[in-house]
């Protein structure tokens, strides 16, 4: 009786190791950026966008705001070209920023309560679940993060 609960033991503690080890693994690898934002266009309710904390209303919470899914559908579409990789906060911030970010929240239905919170910076994304993540395949097009944001800005502003 005692062999068999030693190699049970043995059995799963293999397991065990193979699961977290994978995981590391997985963590680790390069990744595209809108897999890690999890955007799930059929659960889609609302986003909210903001550039500069300073132009946002006290009561609006945003720069602007919408509930039309076709500015989240081409944020995706644009970010989709991206490859990013897990960083640790330190080296988050000890990355160069060249100042300002884009923060995007969507909101989902019912269903999924929790909202993807994403910073993106041009060579780094902070995506609010407290992970990191470098650009691979950057730096992001600012300039086309800027012209979206504008446009977008002039239809729904809060």
């Amino acid at each position: 009786m005692g062999s068999k609960k030693i190699k049970y033991f043995a059995i799963g503690l293999l397991i065990i190791t193979v699961f977290f080890s994978l995981k590391i693994i997985n963590d680790e690898m390069e990744r595209n950026l809108t897999s890690l934002i999890n955007y799930k266009p059929s659960e889609f309710h609302s986003m909210g966008v903001i550039s500069d904390i300073s132009k946002v209303e006290d009561d609006t919470g945003f720069e602007w705001f919408t509930k039309d899914k076709e500015p989240t559908d081409g944020l995706m579409k644009f970010l989709s070209q991206y490859s990013v990789k897990k960083i640790n906060e330190k080296k988050f911030n000890e990355m160069k920023d060249n100042g300002g970010h884009l923060e995007v929240d969507i909101y989902y239905s019912n269903a999924n309560p929790n909202p993807s919170i994403v910073r993106l910076y041009e060579n780094k994304d902070h995506i609010l679940n407290d992970k990191y993540y470098e650009v691979e395949n950057g730096p992001i097009y600012v300039d086309w993060i800027r012209k979206y944001n504008e446009k977008h800005k002039d239809l729904y502003e809060e």
